[in-house]
């Protein structure tokens, strides 16, 4: 005879199943916002000590909130919006440069006259890469062309979530603390444990931004550098591209430094493939000497797992999963830390 379920338990399942619910349906509804909220966070929680120091002063909740924000806006959102506007004009640059029927011509005249010298003739034989050229000068065409169409028509969307996570911003910096208590008080783990999952979102998202992002940004600034000082056109938008590569772990700078300097060398410009052969080697090798300094002791986290965390966060969420999928993987590694530590002995006695 099977023994009915308690009245009790029912509810408590009931209500469970309720809270789950309506939080997922909540998280579904404000999804196309998740990123501004999770920047707003990542924000409050970097420069929370800033606005702690600043309500020391005037000892006014909302007057430190507005200020430090207007600070983050001074530090971050305005040169980071200006960088945007400058790549853009720099990709419609390099767009018109190579979707020149001119430039175009002229390329494939000096690549087809170096191919056709007796020496590789009688090597390879002919050789004519007319159609090849033109499918890549095709393609790189559509794609900065894409890119050029897709800043624009994002224009609009941008501000919208720029607003939502200034706005955002301004709450979390001022009742930060209080959500933090609240949430801390609503989950069943103990403070203690609660307390250290909090320590290393703060530690991860602060390593992944000193040693990835500001890694990165010098590594493709001195790349950026290295083409203007060898006249490579459209210098910004590619050294944006190489910030991007640098921040993926095992790419870097290379991606499109090589590429030039094999072009450079193939057309017989030599003091330009040294400059960027020398800028190559700089920007390679920077990062074995400013990581460690950099990083410290925040990041806690094997190199395999953060090259993992870094490659699945791009894929899976875009450019911020940069920080996302670094700052869940490090949680995840805390979880099973702490789930060792509370089960230490009963692991022990089944080992």
């Amino acid at each position: 005879m099977t023994m009915a379920i308690p009245f009790k338990t029912i509810q408590a399942r009931i209500f469970l199943g309720a809270l789950i619910g309506i939080t997922l349906l909540f998280i579904w509804m404000i999804q196309a916002y998740i990123y501004p909220v999770f920047w707003a966070a990542v924000m409050a929680a970097l420069f929370h000590p800033l606005y702690k120091r600043i309500n020391k002063l005037f000892k006014h909740d909302n007057a430190a909130a507005g200020l430090t924000e207007l600070i983050i806006v001074l530090i971050v959102v305005i040169p980071l919006a200006g960088l945007v506007w400058l790549v853009v004009q720099q990709a419609i640059g390099v767009y018109q440069t190579f979707g020149n029927k001119d430039t175009f011509v002229s390329i494939n005249t000096y690549l087809q006259n170096l191919l056709n010298t007796p020496f590789i003739v009688e090597r390879f034989g002919s050789i004519n890469i007319t159609e090849q050229l033109t499918s890549v000068g095709a393609d790189l065409s559509k794609y900065i062309y894409s890119f050029i169409t897709t800043a624009g028509q994002n224009t609009a969307r941008v501000l919208i979530q720029l607003f939502i996570m200034l706005y955002t911003l301004f709450f979390f910096l001022k009742d930060g603390s209080h959500f933090l208590k609240t949430i801390m008080h609503l989950l069943p783990l103990g403070d203690t444990y609660e307390e250290r999952l909090y320590d290393r979102f703060v530690s991860t998202t602060r390593a992944t931004l000193k040693g990835t992002i500001v890694i990165g940004v010098i590594q493709g600034t001195a790349g950026c550098i290295t083409l203007l000082l060898a006249g490579v056109p459209g210098a910004l938008f590619w050294g944006v591209i190489m910030i991007v590569c640098s921040i993926i772990p095992g790419v870097g700078t290379s991606l499109v430094l090589i590429p030039t300097l094999i072009t450079l060398v193939i057309m017989g410009q030599w003091w330009p493939a040294v400059i960027v052969l020398i800028g190559w080697l700089f920007a390679t090798t920077i990062d074995n000497f400013i990581r460690g300094p950099m990083v410290g002791k925040d990041a806690q986290m094997h190199p395999l797992f953060i090259l993992f965390a870094t490659l699945g966060g791009l894929l899976s969420f875009g450019l911020s999963g940069v920080v996302i999928g670094p700052v869940i993987t490090a949680l995840l590694l805390s979880i099973w830390q702490i789930y060792e530590e509370k089960y230490h002995d009963d692991l022990v006695k089944m080992g």
